[in-house]
This record gives structure tokens, sequence and C-alpha cells, in this order.
């Protein structure tokens, strides 16, 4: 299973990733933590699988976000809990909050020494097209998610969309995706990493 954790002001970001990961705008309802599951099929020439992804919203990143960086509380037990066991792990932060880097890191330093989950993601949403002109910030973020064993992702919706629909389509339709002048980035990387 996919799970995707979201402070709550993160939501709707959340949400379009899970539509556009799973190219459905359709949803379950799930019991706390989880709040709602998305159904996403991969298909390549190897195997075919279907797969939930689960958004998770993490409701102590609302009262981290009100107290310092420094005092940011580890993730709840329950949502620890399904980080470890999940195949992937996708943690979601706002590029345009420098403070909610820096909240994510804080609360999940030191949560993956085990080696679980296999796959983790950490995705910066909210840019829409605006250029990061911090690249102190932005080489602390690649340190942290190198050590962390994470590969960090930022999504553009406003640029990735078109091409993250083209993608996810090919996924589900075990084709390749169309090609293009380098690495995959943006959303279109997230679907990949979880090929």
């Amino acid at each position: 299973s996919i799970v995707v954790v979201h402070a709550p002001a993160e939501a709707a970001a959340a949400r379009e990733i899970a539509r556009l990961l799973s190219g459905s705008p359709l949803c379950a309802p799930l019991a706390a933590p989880l709040s709602e599951s998305y159904a996403m099929r991969v298909t390549n020439r190897y195997y075919t699988a279907d797969l939930a992804i689960a958004l998770a919203a993490d409701t102590a990143a609302a009262a981290d976000s009100a107290a310092a960086t420094t005092c940011v509380a580890p993730p709840p037990a329950a949502l620890l809990a399904l980080a470890q066991e999940c195949g992937a792990l996708i943690l979601l932060y706002d590029l345009a909050d420098p403070s909610s880097f820096e909240r994510l890191k804080s609360k999940w330093s030191g949560q993956f020494a085990d080696g679980a989950p296999e796959i983790l993601l950490v995705v910066g949403t909210g840019r829409d097209g605006a250029a990061d002109n911090n690249e102190a910030a932005a080489a602390a973020r690649w340190e942290w998610c190198f050590d962390a064993g994470a590969e960090l992702v930022d999504v553009d919706f406003a640029a990735d969309g078109a091409a993250a629909l083209e993608a996810g389509a090919a996924m589900r339709e075990g084709r390749r995706p169309p090609a293009d002048n380098g690495e995959a980035e943006g959303l279109s990387r997230v679907l990949e990493a979880l090929q």
C-alpha cells in the first residue's frame, strides 16, 4: 500500500496527488488515522498490481505549526505504525512555507532506521510555477532526504498535471510513458518511483 501523510493544510494537495496518481477522482472513506483511499493499478512487463493510495492527515501537525519547529512532537503511534508497515510512504510539505519542511524534518528524523518503508518520498507541493530562489534551503532539504534514505521530489501541479496523467495512464495500461529529454520529474517521478 501507499500512504500519503500530510498536514491538515495540505489536504487538498494530498487529494490532488492521489487523484493524479490513481487516474480517478473516486475515493473510499477510511477509519482514522487514514481519511480516504484511492485505487491504483500498476502494470508493466513483469507484473500487474492493484494498490491503494491512502491519505493520512497528521492532525498533530496543526498543533506543531503553532509551536516552534524545535518543539515538534514525533509522529503519533498509529501514524508511525502505518508508515513502518506500508510499502511506500509519501510525506508532503508546503514549498511556499519553509517552516513546513522544518516541521516534517523534526517530526520524522530518525524514524526510518530499519529500512521501512521500501519507498520513501518527500514531496514538496504548492509551488505552482514559482521558482525556489533559496538555494541553501533547497540544499538542506536534499541533504536531510539523502540522510533519511528518502527521495525529494518537488511537484508543480500547474506544470506536472498533464504529464502525470499521461504517465499514469501509460503505467496502468502497461506501456512506457512518453519519452522526455531526461529523468522524470514532479508527479511523473513519483509514479516512476512507485513502480
